[in-house]
């Protein structure tokens, strides 16, 4: 079995080289301490998670774990499976350490930090618990957007929020709210999808006023209120004609500004024909959406 040492690993972080980074502890010990760019994908679940995260079995694939010896197990399932490029670190958390690399605890820390950068950078300002129940309690002109999946949102939602995906929100705000005086407050569960979601309708440009709801569900629960059970999420309303005009604009708008990369269909179709470097195609619509027709 091939040892890649820690160095090596650093050294490939840098120069951008494409590579899989496997933690393949449990959860829990994942979440005490990893590698930034690890990536967790426990023993217990490796053969259900790995296709897709790494769907092309020439993939360079670093294997790790803290010197239990379960990642040597994985090398060797992952092998099987017919992986061709597969070696485990050699070493352990410690040895990471020392040559320079940070332990993270919990989990999405790559996230959780967009979201903390998010509010910090934009200035983005929040409502408490407190506050967000005094507009339900007096009827203030507002609407209470829920970031999270549909599943999430019917499994608790907070009184008189709606539905509406992250990727959704700036598509589809127009057909929720025509008056720009309204107060737009995005929730999640905790507070990472709220930042993300109430910044990137600041940054296409929407006027009304745009809050993060502190902390979200677990916020809500925290003070004292009570939350709404199984409300079904609903139906999103469809965006078409002048809407849909005015959401191609914004976009178009927001990438000419932030000088984002796009690509044509022939040059997508080359890249689905290569085997020398990993493509994601990630198609970001509603799942109703997506079952209609997809690439």
């Amino acid at each position: 079995m091939t040892m890649v040492p820690a160095q090596t690993v650093k050294t490939w972080l840098k120069e951008g080289k494409e590579f899989a980074l496997l933690d393949v502890r449990e959860e829990g010990q994942f979440g005490e301490g990893h590698l930034l760019h690890a990536v967790s994908l426990p023993y217990s679940r490796l053969e259900l998670g790995v296709a897709a995260l790494i769907p092309r079995a020439g993939t360079t694939i670093i294997v790790m774990d803290d010197g239990e010896g379960v990642a040597e197990m994985a090398v060797g399932r992952l092998v099987a499976m017919g992986y061709r490029d597969v070696s485990a670190l050699d070493g352990d958390l410690a040895a990471c350490e020392a040559v320079g690399f940070t332990l993270f605890k919990g989990e999405g820390v790559l996230s959780k930090t967009l979201g903390e950068l998010a509010e910090e950078v934009g200035e983005l300002p929040s409502v408490t618990p407190a506050e967000m129940n005094s507009l339900i309690d007096e009827g203030d002109d507002y609407i209470l957007l829920d970031g999270r999946t549909p599943r999430e949102f019917k499994k608790m939602s907070i009184p008189t929020g709606q539905s509406c995906p992250n990727a959704e929100l700036g598509y589809r705000l127009p057909l929720f709210v025509s008056n720009p005086e309204t107060k737009v407050i995005i929730n999640c569960a905790g507070r990472t999808r709220s930042l993300v979601g109430a910044q990137s309708l600041r940054n296409l440009g929407f006027e009304n006023p745009i809050f993060a709801l502190e902390n979200g569900t677990q916020g809500w629960t925290l003070a004292g209120l009570d939350l709404d059970h199984d409300c079904p999420p609903g139906s999103l309303p469809e965006v078409t004609g002048e809407h849909y005009e005015a959401a191609k604009a914004r976009a178009a708008d927001f990438i000419q500004e932030n000088d984002i990369p796009t690509v044509d269909a022939l040059t997508l179709a080359a890249w689905i024909g290569e085997d020398s470097r990993t493509l994601y195609l990630l198609d970001v619509r509603t799942d109703e959406e997506y079952a209609a027709g997809h690439l």
